[in-house]
Parts: C-alpha cells; sequence; structure tokens
C-alpha cells in the first residue's frame, strides 16, 4: 500500500479472485509503479472515527453482502496492527504509518469495492466484480499524497479469476504507459489467531514487477481467510525508481499488517 506521486503512475494490485480476491487486491498490495514528490513534513494519519464515519454515509444500513454474489467478506471496517512505512532518496523524505490502518468492505455497483487508507492522501480503492461465479479484479486506483501534491492514479486490471486452491495465476494491470505483472503463487494452508480464535487462512506469495514510465519490483505475503478471503497478515517490500527533473530517484516501502478483529466496525 503506497507510493509518492507526482508525474507518473503508481500501481498497486494483486488478484486472488473468489474469496481471497479481497486480500490480493486489497489491503496491502505491493506495487508496480512509482511517482515521485519532495514534501517537506510528513502526512497526519487518517483516524477510525473518520473511516467509519465515512462507512456508515457511504453504506447507511450497514447492510450484509447481498445474495447472488461469490463469498466475500462482512461489509464494514477492519483495522490492522501496522508497523513500516515508505521513504525515497532524495531529501530523505520518510513516511511511518500508522500503528493502526483500515480495510474498509462495502457491496455497491457491480459488486464489491475495498479501499485501504492509512495517511492523509493516502490511500488506495480496488474494485471486484463477480465473474462466472468468482471475484475479478477489475479497477485499481492509487492516491498519494506529498506536501501539497495529490497524485492520482487509475489501472485497468485483467486476468482470468483464479481461486484459493489453485497453484499460480499473473494478472496484469496498466494505466497505459505503464504496466505491472503479479506471479501469484499458492504456498499453502495455515492457521491464524486473531483475539484468541484460530482462523484457517491460505498463505499466498506474490512477486511484482513494473516496466514502463517507472520501474519496481516488489514482494508480498498474504495471508486470506480461506472462508471469506479477508486479509488476516501480509507484509510487503517494494523498491522502484524513475528519473524527476534529470534525476534518478528510488522509493523503498516495507510494511506488515495484522487484522486486530474479525468483526468489522460499522
Amino acid at each position: 500500500m503506497g507510493t509518492p506521486g507526482d508525474q507518473t503512475g503508481h500501481v498497486r494490485h494483486a488478484s486472488r479472485l473468489l474469496p481471497g480476491i479481497i486480500g490480493v487486491g486489497a489491503v496491502l498490495v505491493a506495487t508496480a509503479g512509482v511517482s515521485f514528490v519532495i514534501a517537506a513534513a510528513p502526512p497526519a494519519p487518517v483516524s477510525v472515527r473518520h473511516v467509519v464515519d465515512r462507512f456508515r454515509t457511504t453504506d447507511p444500513s450497514a447492510s450484509p453482502r447481498p445474495g447472488g454474489l461469490p463469498a466475500g467478506p462482512a461489509a464494514g471496517v477492519y483495522l490492522y496492527a501496522t508497523t513500516g512505512g515508505e521513504r525515497v532518496s532524495v531529501g530523505g523524505v520518510a513516511h511511518t504509518y500508522p500503528k493502526t490502518t483500515t480495510l474498509s468492505v462495502t457491496y455497491s455497483g457491480c459488486g464489491l469495492d475495498v479501499r485501504w487508507d492509512a495517511l492523509s492522501g493516502r490511500s488506495q480503492e480496488w474494485r471486484f466484480c463477480p465473474a462466472d461465479g468468482q471475484w475479478r479484479l477489475q479497477d485499481y486506483v492509487d492516491m498519494h499524497k506529498f506536501l501539497y501534491l495529490q497524485d492520482v492514479h487509475r489501472y485497468t486490471c485483467t486476468g482470468g479469476a483464479w481461486t484459493l486452491t489453485q497453484a499460480t495465476a499473473t494478472v496484469v494491470c496498466d494505466t497505459g504507459t505503464s504496466r505491472a505483472t503479479s506471479a501469484i503463487s499458492r504456498v499453502g494452508s495455515e492457521v491464524v489467531s486473531v483475539q484468541g480464535t484460530r482462523v484457517p487462512v491460505t498463505h499466498l506469495h506474490i512477486t511484482q514487477s513494473a516496466t514502463g514510465a517507472s520501474l519496481s519490483s516488489g514482494s508480498l505475503d498474504l495471508w486470506l481467510a480461506s472462508s471469506s478471503g479477508l486479509p488476516v497478515r501480509a507484509q510487503t517490500v517494494v523498491t522502484g525508481s524513475q528519473t524527476v527533473l534529470g534525476q534518478r530517484v528510488t522509493y523503498r516501502e516495507t510494511a506488515t499488517y495484522r487484522l486486530e478483529s474479525l468483526t468489522p466496525r460499522r
């Protein structure tokens, strides 16, 4: 979840269609394409109250997943204990992510909308639509703010539906000037504890690379609830580079996320 922005695209995508599609495509997706802006002051964390209030405005009934759609997590705002952050090479600018970040899940439009929030101006959104009884990642929006500049990039993603039992899959997202490719591998089935509850999960490893206007590479490990695809744990390492005003600028993000409760806030 994260990159700075100015002139080019930053692709953060993932895919895992079926119950866990949200995981790869939602919380913490590794990056593939980076854009930069030099900042003088760190952005403010996004408060949990703000995100919950926005969810209530967007989905005032806090309705559960509508019938007829593939399996997915309950609508609401999920909290994640978070460590890590991002930095760019020029000026030594670094942003530390807040101790708690949020993942909002709503059902609207063609199906499922997921949004991750960390810092003011730093968020990501994914839209999933049903296809052949499974979820397919359709659109991805990456937002990043350094100093006073808000950077917004919109991506279209392609790739066939993929299930948690499938060994491998490939998903491609692109902006027209940059292309990011995610190679997904199923590591295996595990059990993760969330507030004392043992949750069966599917562990995925995703390797990503981007070509075009900006270059990047990264890896993402996801532990997705096997019944719903909700991310339970994640860890990501991303590096990227791009020429800005004649100077080569590098970007690095390392972060970990752990679900605090299986019950979302509404």
